[in-house]
């Protein structure tokens, strides 16, 4: 059984937590989405204050520490992610030469951010991820979406379907466009390297917002982790 030190996160100087994930569906009978937020996790050193590059930071469960993702550090010593869904879970910060932390998490429900901050020494509970397991579950922070473009750029169009290009640094496996840029009138739709999109109507400048995400089912629970959001515009007459 994990041992959880008494003084994890005695340093804080922000609020702690957010909601991560989708709840397992087993627990409550949801089978879809809940809630989403986000959450940022930075590693300092403690007495110092200073960010902990390359620290290893794992979020999963007692028989899977890493079950919902393991991830390195930026040179801020930070880690973000982003829409994920309110589940308990483990979460283990570790780094070497530094003494290892780890502890268990409730459901939270509202953006929040971490601080962990670690002791010189060794020991304590360990998160074991490399540079290039982080690389492959990077995290929402390099989910990036770049450059989109509405029918090859061309400032007018008569017709209200168009194609949206873009390119992309990541494995997204769904994506979504609007013309509002909470996207509450559009569901995620598998992804496709150049979709269409159909322009409300009326005469005038239509501005499209456009995301991805990687979203998959491990064993009973959902896990996706979502991209910025760009947008760009167009002009439509129908006339």
């Amino acid at each position: 059984m994990l041992k959880l030190p008494t003084n994890f996160l005695a340093n804080a100087t922000l609020p702690l937590w957010v909601g991560l994930l989708l709840l397992l569906s087993a627990w409550g009978g949801f089978a879809g989405p809940l809630w989403a937020a986000s959450l940022q996790i930075q590693v300092l050193a403690e007495g110092e204050g200073t960010p902990l590059e390359n620290a290893s930071v794992c979020l999963g469960t007692s028989p899977n520490p890493q079950q919902f993702g393991a991830y390195l550090t930026d040179e801020k010593g930070e880690v973000w992610l982003d829409e994920m869904q309110p589940i308990p879970f483990i979460l283990i910060v570790s780094k070497a030469g530094f003494r290892g932390e780890g502890r268990v998490a409730g459901r939270q429900r509202i953006d929040r951010v971490m601080v962990a901050s670690l002791a010189p020494g060794g020991g304590g509970p360990a998160c074991d991820v490399s540079s290039q397991a982080a690389k492959r579950e990077p995290s929402a922070a390099e989910l990036q979406v770049k450059h989109l473009v509405i029918n090859g750029s061309a400032p007018l169009t008569l017709n209200r379907e168009v194609t949206l290009s873009f390119t992309v640094e990541g494995e997204p496996t769904e994506y979504r466009a609007s013309q509002f840029p909470d996207f509450r009138d559009v569901q995620w739709q598998a992804f496709v390297s150049a979709p269409l999109f159909e322009l409300s109507p009326g005469s005038g400048e239509k501005i499209i917002y456009f995301q991805v995400r990687r979203y998959q089912e491990v064993e009973n629970s959902y896990l996706q982790m979502v991209s910025n959001t760009i947008k760009e515009n167009i002009y439509f007459s129908d006339r």
